[in-house]
């Protein structure tokens, strides 16, 4: 039991201090092929509701200070051109987030990957919906330039920014610096979450049941350094979750494989009930992070085989 425990720590540590390089090709790849989506994007007849009521209007009072600066290069633009970028970028980062996660050498299961992430409910949700959970998971993609944008909506990314020793600390300079700043900006945030967990489709342990976050703090426990872990786990944490936030989970498609990552793609299905069925459609919803924590935490045969070769090697 000691040993396993041992084993655990050592290899959490080893997670935790792995380093981050700056993926810039990936950055360029989401900005440049969301631009040239734009004559495509920009002819879906999509509402765009959040995008041309709040954050082209400069309604961002439940967003950190910060936002209005990050955000000022698509929000400069007219709406409905704003919202043809944005949406255009948000695919985009998706397709590049999924296939980075895929660490094969297959070009077929890559865009395979991709693929699925694109065609889920959170993904075509906010192609209709307008809003800027996209640009949070290109903010994840940059780091760590793109930590100031990931925390524009830190509900899921800030767990997917502590799994990493470089990113926590550059999170934790420019929480200060903020302070520094902005002073109480903190204590306005949280004085919103009363009027959010209005909305119909509010979920989070705040306003759902207490026992969504006893499930969130033993998930918690158990789950590794991994960042898709951490915020599947934090999805049951948060007190407060919109179905869109879920979008930064996708990319997990592409870091399973076979049947796993059909498991995990079907499952994303339940991330479109709260909009369709309210009520009991918030608690089902879980289960798409749920479902994926356990794909990416219970160990394939696969890995099972590799470390029992890699203890006989050991051993002798």
């Amino acid at each position: 039991m000691q040993m396993r425990i041992r084993n655990r720590i050592s290899r959490l540590s080893i997670e935790f201090n792995h380093p981050i390089s700056f993926d810039w090709k990936s950055l360029a790849a989401c900005i440049i092929g969301g631009i040239l989506l734009y004559p495509l994007v920009s002819r879906l007849p999509v509402v765009g509701w959040d995008w041309g009521v709040y954050f082209a209007q400069h309604r961002l009072s439940e967003y950190p200070p910060w936002s209005k600066y990050v955000l000022e290069p698509l929000i400069s633009f007219p709406w409905r051109m704003g919202l043809a970028l944005l949406n255009g970028l948000m695919l985009m980062t998706v397709a590049v987030a999924t296939s980075r996660e895929d660490k094969s050498d297959s070009l077929r299961s890559k865009l395979l990957a991709a693929f699925l992430a694109l065609v889920s409910p959170p993904t075509l949700y906010l192609l209709w919906q307008g809003n800027i959970d996209g640009l949070i998971l290109l903010g994840l993609i940059a780091i760590p330039i793109g930590i100031p944008l990931a925390l524009v909506k830190p509900h899921l990314s800030i767990w997917a920014l502590i799994s990493r020793k470089s990113s926590l600390l550059w999170t934790v300079a420019l929480l200060a610096l903020s302070l520094l700043i902005w002073r109480a900006w903190p204590i306005d945030l949280f004085a919103t979450l009363g009027a959010r967990n209005q909305h119909p489709m509010a979920m989070g342990w705040q306003n759902l049941s207490w026992v969504i976050l006893a499930i969130g703090i033993v998930l918690l426990v158990f789950s590794d350094a991994d960042p898709f872990q951490l915020m599947c786990a934090g999805a049951f944490v948060s007190p407060y979750l919109l179905p869109q936030h879920l979008l930064l989970i996708l990319p997990a498609i592409g870091k399973l494989r076979g049947t796993r990552r059909l498991i995990v793609w079907l499952f994303s299905m339940f991330a479109a009930l709260p909009p369709m069925v309210l009520s009991w459609g918030l608690y089902l919803a879980y289960l798409f992070p749920l479902i994926t924590w356990l794909m990416l935490r219970i160990p394939s045969r696969r890995n099972l085989a590799g470390d029992r070769v890699l203890q006989l090697t050991k051993a002798v």
